[in-house]
C-alpha cells in the first residue's frame, strides 16, 4: 500500500513537472487539425479498394462519414459541400485530392505523434539522447503505425459485431452469434490495449521491454473509457438544456474526445516512468537478486556459526610478548630488570678487580672486606651515574649521596 501511494504521488509530481496539461492540448489541437484531410485520404484509399470491399460497404462507408460530419456540422454544409466531395472521392477516385489530403494528414498528425514522442522521451529522462530530426521521423513512423491501427479498428468499431453475423449462417449462426457479441468489445479493448502499449515501446529512444509498458497502457484504457463516459454525459446534458451551446457541441466534444485520449495516454506514461525509477530492473531481476542476497546472508550465518564452534586460542604471556632483544654486550634484555653486566665486567669479577668510571682499578679485598674498604667502595657507588630506566630512553642520572645512611650502614659493618 505504501508504495502504491509513492508511485502515485510520484506519477503525479512527474506529470506536473513535464506539463502533460499543456501537451494534451497541443496534441490535441493538432489531432483535430489532422482529422478532415486524414478521413479524405482514408476515403480516397476506400474508393480504390472498393473492387475488393463491394459496392455496399462503400455505399456503408459514405452514410457513416455523412453521420460523422452532420454532428459537427451544419444540415446546409452537408449538404452543399460534405456529400459531394465524400461522393466525388469515393466514385471518381480524385487523385489529386488523396494526394494533398495524405500530405496534410501526414504534416499535422506527425505533429500530434511528435508531441507524444517528446513527452514520453522527457518523462523517461531520455530527451537528450535523441535529435529534433530523428524525434520527427519516429513520430512520423509512429503516426503511419497509428493510422494503419485505426483502418482495422475503425470499420470494427462502425460496423460492430453485426457484421461478423452475417458472414456466418446456418445451424451455426446462433452459436457464433453468441460467441461474437461475448467477445468482440474484450477483443478490440486487447488490440488496442497491446497499440498504445507498442507506442510506449516504440517511443523512447532506449527502448525497455515491451511487457514493462503494460501498466502504463492499462492506465491509459481504463483513463480513456472513463474520461469519455464522463465527456458523454456531460454534453448530452448541455445539449438538452442549453440550446445555444448546443450548437457547438459537436465540435467542442470532438476536441475534448482528443484532449481526453491524449491526457490518458501521457499520464500511463509518466505511470510508467514512475514505476521505472522506483523499480529499474523489473520484478523478475528484483526477485533474482532478493535471491541471490538472501543465500549470501545464510551463507554468511552459517561461517559465523562455525567460527563460534571452534575453540579459543590460549591467551599469550604479556612477558614474552613485552620483552626486549639482547644486546651482545650483555646489557639489559626486558624491561622492568636490571642490565646485566657485560663480558669485560664479568672477567673484572673473576680476576678480583673492579673498574672504576675513573678508569682505575681496585683490586677486591676478599669476600668481606674491611670497613675502610667497604665504605670507600659504598662512596664509589654513590659517584656512579644511576643505570638507564627501563624504558631505555635519556642518559644516566647521577645519584645523591646519602651521608647518614652511609655512615649508619659503616657503623654496623665495624
Amino acid at each position: 500500500m505504501r508504495a502504491a501511494l509513492s508511485v502515485s504521488r510520484r506519477t503525479l509530481a512527474k506529470a506536473w513537472h513535464d506539463r502533460i496539461l499543456g501537451m494534451s492540448a497541443e496534441s490535441a489541437f493538432w489531432q483535430l487539425l489532422s482529422l478532415p484531410s486524414l478521413l479524405i485520404a482514408l476515403l480516397g484509399t476506400l474508393g480504390y479498394a472498393a473492387r475488393w470491399i463491394g459496392p455496399d460497404a462503400v455505399d456503408q462507408i459514405r452514410d457513416w462519414a455523412l453521420d460523422t460530419a452532420g454532428k459537427v456540422l451544419t444540415p446546409r454544409v452537408i449538404d452543399q459541400v460534405v456529400a459531394p466531395v465524400v461522393s466525388q472521392i469515393l466514385d471518381q477516385n480524385r487523385t489529386d485530392v488523396i494526394g494533398i489530403g495524405t500530405i496534410i494528414a501526414l504534416w499535422s498528425g506527425s505533429s500530434a505523434t511528435a508531441t507524444f514522442v517528446n513527452t514520453i522521451t522527457i518523462a523517461y529522462g531520455q530527451r537528450d539522447l535523441r535529435g529534433a530530426v530523428r524525434s520527427r521521423l519516429v513520430a512520423l513512423r509512429l503516426y503511419l503505425f497509428t493510422v494503419a491501427a485505426g483502418v482495422v479498428v475503425l470499420p470494427a468499431v462502425v460496423f460492430g459485431p453485426g457484421a461478423l453475423d452475417r458472414l456466418f449462417s446456418g445451424s451455426w449462426h446462433r452459436v457464433i452469434s453468441t460467441i461474437v457479441h461475448g467477445l468482440y468489445w474484450p477483443v478490440l479493448g486487447i488490440v488496442v490495449f497491446t497499440g498504445i502499449s507498442t507506442f510506449y515501446h516504440l517511443a523512447t529512444p532506449v527502448r525497455l521491454r515491451w511487457r514493462r509498458a503494460f501498466p502504463g497502457a492499462a492506465v491509459a484504457l481504463i483513463l480513456f473509457l472513463g474520461l469519455s463516459y464522463g465527456l458523454q454525459v456531460y454534453f448530452t446534458a448541455i445539449a438538452t438544456n442549453l440550446r445555444v451551446y448546443s450548437t457547438l457541441a459537436a465540435p467542442i466534444l470532438t476536441l475534448m474526445y482528443f484532449y481526453a485520449l491524449a491526457f490518458a495516454v501521457l499520464l500511463g506514461a509518466e505511470f510508467n516512468a514512475a514505476l521505472e525509477e522506483r523499480w529499474p530492473r523489473g520484478t523478475r531481476a528484483r526477485a533474482g537478486e532478493w535471491l541471490r542476497e538472501t543465500a549470501t546472508r545464510v551463507r554468511s550465518r552459517r561461517t559465523d556459526e562455525k567460527t563460534a564452534e571452534l575453540p579459543e586460542p590460549a591467551a599469550a604471556n604479556p612477558g614474552d610478548a613485552d620483552g626486549a632483544t639482547r644486546h651482545e654486550d650483555g646489557a639489559a634484555d626486558a624491561p622492568g630488570t636490571r642490565a646485566r653486566p657485560s663480558s669485560a665486567a664479568a672477567s673484572s669479577v673473576e680476576d678480583g678487580t673492579m673498574h672504576a668510571p675513573d678508569g682505575t682499578e681496585r683490586r677486591r679485598n676478599g669476600a668481606s672486606g674491611t670497613p675502610d674498604m667497604t665504605k670507600r667502595r659504598r662512596n664509589d657507588a654513590a659517584d656512579m651515574p644511576e643505570e638507564a630506566g627501563t624504558d631505555g630512553s635519556g642518559p644516566r642520572r647521577e645519584r645523591a649521596a646519602e651521608p647518614d645512611r652511609d655512615q649508619a650502614q659503616a657503623d654496623i659493618d665495624s
